[in-house]
């Protein structure tokens, strides 16, 4: 469903983190509506949305590599993901699961990262709300060179809670085909 508000409704969008979903397989049928960071969250033992990708019914979904190089081709990002580090987001075990594979140098500004959540499935155990910090400051904050810089004034960042708050202007339509 985020990649979905990501596609009808991107310019009022800072950042959205897809946990456990996929995009459209013909990604021509996402509108460009301006490029949001993304955060693209699965587990690779996902055994309802697939993290290799798969059908539900007849239609066909992308994997989670290929949903995430979706957005970093539109968002004009190098084409192969790099290594950027490894969290422990999935059962406070102090145990890191989780690769961080971002696409760099976006030309549009932007930042496009999939999160690979290594043997966890559909609904990993996100401990102490680290999934949203872990993501609040990936989208608001960036390390340079060992020095955390931040992104966005406190009073901005305040504004955003990623995907879960959101002010949509009096003269954006919700309806069952997207933002009109």
């Amino acid at each position: 469903m985020s990649h979905r508000m990501a596609c009808d409704a991107g310019d009022y969008l800072h950042t959205i983190v897809n946990f456990a979903g996929s995009t459209y397989s013909d990604f021509d049928e996402c509108a460009e509506t301006g490029h949001p960071n993304i955060i693209n969250v699965h587990g690779t033992d996902d055994d309802v949305i697939y993290y290799n990708g798969g059908f539900i019914g007849s239609n066909s979904y992308p994997s989670a590599p290929q949903s995430t190089s979706f957005w970093a081709e539109r968002s004009g990002c190098e084409g192969e993901s790099t290594f950027i580090r490894e969290m422990n987001l999935a059962n406070n075990d102090e145990e890191p699961e989780t690769e961080d594979l971002e696409h760099l140098s976006c030309d549009k500004g932007n930042r496009v990262s999939l999160w690979k959540v290594n043997g966890e499935a559909h609904m990993p155990n996100f401990y102490d709300a680290s999934l949203i910090n872990a993501s609040f400051e990936w989208a608001f904050i960036e390390s340079t060179d060992g020095e955390t810089i931040v992104k966005n004034d406190v009073l901005e960042a305040e504004n955003y809670t990623l995907i879960y708050e959101l002010e949509i202007p009096d003269s954006a339509n919700f309806n069952s085909n997207g933002i009109d």
